[in-house]
């Protein structure tokens, strides 16, 4: 009973026939050591766990937003559709690799699960330092340049469905790898403006950047290293199937529920990632309407609105991560109006804008504006949208957190091929 009563104080109720005891009773159970240890464990669950998954969602996505940052060279080498080329590329590899880890019925150890999250990360930083070199080189390939984003596609699938599986684990280490991977893009804003002041020209910077990105790869492997040796808080096999009552009319409407929540979750994380891939693919063609005749301006709006995009998704995703997910209906209205408005506000910038008090605004400000308001607002809801998504998971059968875990982030990934796709429509 004393081991039961030390995991109560820790934190992890309902593990078993002496969960239900409350921490009250289990706090007079135990000596001052053990209250300290159980403070200890509390702390680091606080603390280490979701720094360890920030920063490995960080690394996820670093390269593949560093090279989005060379967008002017991309535009050079590939012309206007370069961003919707690359992102098909990068996104449907994404998809396909989230897809076959959510659906096949493997299981898999945590420790399996982290080993092939290192195996991935590995292959991203040799195709790091394969992009810097023909960066530095001036010599990129068109096909060869798509394969190897295919290939760090398929990585990155595997990167961030595997730690999310191991991150519904851990307090609050779900929203923590969903909010490191949006630091991602803010951290290719600063590694961006360091190789430019380092490095002159515009090959050799974004040779510089994607060298530097690739190195927070390899700290991302490090601190791998630590997950296996942390407690976690919430094991898979300890909550499945405590809310299911015996009588099966009951299970089944539970797994009835649960499924349209789940749809409903996904439903927001599509919406909201398929605005925000469509508005940063749109850049070249906003640019193009806003800037109309003036080439200087066409060619600079893009990396200014991406760069703007990238601190903006930054700090949507803290915002949300600090309020409550809200209901699940009113998420659902919020994605659905943000999809209806950011359509409607991408389309007209990219037409050419005829509003009187649009028109008289300098370009560079609706473009900028426009990319905040939009990347903000998205990546609010998707922080919200998991909160939702995690409270709801604690004691499904049909999903549990893990499953519940890995179909989000499939449901983003599939929204980001969807706002390519529309970006492609151009």
């Amino acid at each position: 009973s004393g081991s039961s009563a030390t995991t109560c104080v820790c934190g992890v109720f309902g593990q078993g026939p002496s969960g239900a005891m409350t921490a009250t009773l289990a706090d007079g159970l135990l000596d001052d050591k053990s209250r300290l240890a159980c403070a200890s464990d509390a702390r680091a669950s606080e603390t280490v766990h979701p720094a360890i998954f920030a920063i490995i969602g960080l690394s996820t996505s670093i390269l593949w937003n560093q090279i989005m940052m060379s967008v002017d060279v991309l535009v050079s080498l590939f012309g206007q559709a370069a961003l919707s080329n690359a992102a098909m590329a990068q996104n449907v590899a994404c998809a396909l690799a989230m897809a076959v880890l959510t659906i096949w019925p493997l299981t898999l150890s945590r420790r399996f699960q982290l080993q092939l999250v290192a195996g991935a990360f590995t292959c991203m930083a040799l195709l790091g330092a394969t992009a810097a070199f023909a960066f530095q080189q001036e010599f990129l390939p068109k096909l060869g340049f798509l394969f190897a984003l295919a290939v760090n596609g398929l990585c990155t699938g595997i990167a961030q469905n595997l730690s999310a599986a191991v991150s519904s684990e851990f307090d609050h280490a779900s929203g923590a790898l969903l909010l490191g991977e949006s630091m991602a893009p803010m951290a290719t804003v600063v590694i961006s403006g360091i190789a430019h002041a380092v490095a002159p020209g515009v090959f050799l910077p974004a040779a510089v950047s994607v060298l530097l990105a690739t190195c927070t790869i390899l700290v991302a492997i490090a601190a791998l290293c630590r997950v296996p040796r942390e407690e976690p808080t919430h094991p898979r096999s300890s909550s499945w199937g405590v809310c299911v009552a015996s009588a099966d009319k009951y299970e089944h409407e539970y797994a009835v529920s649960q499924l349209l929540v789940l749809l409903g979750n996904a439903y927001i994380a599509f919406i909201a990632c398929a605005i925000w891939v469509f508005l940063l693919c749109s850049t070249p063609y906003i640019s193009a309407g806003l800037c109309k005749d003036d080439l200087r301006c066409t060619i600079a709006m893009p990396p200014m609105m991406i760069a703007a995009a990238n601190l903006a998704a930054f700090f949507g995703r803290s915002l949300g991560w600090r309020m409550s997910s809200g209901s699940l209906a009113g998420l659902l209205s919020q994605s659905t109006f943000l999809c209806i408005a950011g359509i409607w506000v991408i389309k007209m910038c990219a037409l050419g804008p005829s509003w009187p008090t649009v028109t008289a605004a300098p370009p560079w400000v609706v473009g900028v504006g426009t990319s905040v308001l939009l990347t903000c607002w998205s990546n609010l809801v998707l922080m919200r949208n998991d909160h939702s998504s995690q409270a709801s998971c604690g004691h499904s059968v049909f999903a549990p957190c893990n499953t519940t875990a890995q179909i989000m982030w499939l449901a983003i990934q599939t929204g980001s091929i969807a706002g390519t796709l529309l970006a492609s429509t151009w």
